[in-house]
């Protein structure tokens, strides 16, 4: 079987929200991975994490781009389906469900007909969205093992998560091979983990846990 792969082809997504609230930005994204990888997804809060994931899972479409997972355009997909390309796992309640909410079956099947959307076959997903797991949490390791064994088989895991010890950092450098760093929508591709902490905005995102982590009596 050939590797997974996810294209953002020049995609755009405008987030605007209330006064008062937090800052909008423009999010743009224009990348190829290809499996076995293990990504982490860093930035702030606002930085864009959330609606990158909504746009690759198919739970929010772009203004403009498309994107491509496993060959498919997600968006093209029937909803349905699309659990067949991507798991996104997230502790966060959607009450959005797609944007069908409410909707009958036959309502839903008539509008993806109307918008000549696509079946693709029932297979398991070969690109994972883990969307800011508790890493305090005890079975966090087996969470790594599983992330492990999914990139053996060639899939593609993108780990969104806040680092708050020095322990959290150091999980992440263990799993994860590159990394995307993510600042008002804009997108940062980084190598490694060298890569991240010579990343001026995502060192100072980091603070103080790389010191800390490097320090002689947590070594």
């Amino acid at each position: 079987m050939s590797p997974a792969t996810l294209i953002l082809d020049r995609v755009t997504k405008a987030r605007r929200r209330p006064r008062g609230v937090a800052p909008g930005f423009d999010l743009a994204a224009d990348l190829t991975l290809e499996g076995p990888l293990v990504v982490g997804i860093l930035g702030g809060n606002g930085a864009g994490k959330t609606t990158l994931f909504n746009l690759i899972s198919g739970r929010e479409a772009p203004d403009t781009g498309r994107v491509l997972c496993g060959g498919h355009d997600i968006h093209r997909v029937v909803y349905e389906d699309r659990v067949h390309l991507v798991s996104h796992q997230t502790q966060r309640h959607d009450n959005r469900r797609f944007g069908f909410a409410g909707w009958s079956r036959l309502a839903v099947s008539m509008y993806e007909r109307l918008h000549r959307r696509v079946r693709v076959p029932a297979t398991k997903p070969r690109i994972h969205l883990w969307d800011e797991p508790d890493l305090h949490d005890g079975y966090f390791p087996l969470q790594m093992h599983h992330m492990r064994h999914l990139k053996s088989q060639g899939h593609i895991v993108l780990l969104c998560a806040h680092p708050h010890r020095p322990r959290d950092l150091a999980m992440l450098r263990a799993v994860c091979a590159r990394y995307l760093f993510l600042q008002r929508g804009r997108i940062e591709p980084l190598a490694d983990y060298e890569a991240l902490l010579a990343h001026a905005p995502a060192r100072e995102y980091l603070g103080d846990l790389v010191e800390r982590l490097e320090a002689p009596e947590l070594a």
